[in-house]
């Protein structure tokens, strides 16, 4: 059986030649979350989270990360690439993975692909009302 998305949720799935610099493709993860907040997307090389708060991070500063999904935390070791203003203390900061080893790319891709399945689910319920 074929694990491909459903047809009408493609839009869940984000194209990498989409006007952005990375180099893989991207998957919506809106259920996960780190200390500085919600992550939006994640690829193989990185992730772009809306973070609030008072203080924001330094673009280049390298530490870890604690990544909360359904299955645990993973903690992932990486440097922000940009940080762009939203508003009144919120911003969104794409963080670049740092020596991603192969054990914690699976738990990540696990990590975003049961993300997805928990948005298709929700989008589900939500086209039943």
């Amino acid at each position: 059986m074929s694990m491909r998305p459903r047809q009408d949720m493609t839009h869940l799935l984000q194209d990498s030649t989409h006007d952005d610099r990375r180099r893989h493709g991207r998957i919506r993860c809106a259920t996960l979350t780190t200390r500085f907040g919600i992550i939006e997307d994640m690829s193989a090389s990185g992730m772009r989270v809306t973070c609030k708060g008072w203080r924001k991070p330094k673009i280049g500063t390298i530490l870890n990360v604690d990544i909360k999904h359904p299955n645990g935390t993973a903690t992932v070791e990486c440097q922000i690439v940009w940080i762009k203003h939203l508003g009144l203390r919120k911003y969104e900061a794409a963080f670049k993975f740092i020596d991603l080893d192969p054990n914690h790319q699976r738990e990540l891709l696990n990590a975003a692909q049961e993300s997805l399945h928990q948005m298709s689910i929700a989008q589900d319920r939500a086209d039943l009302f």
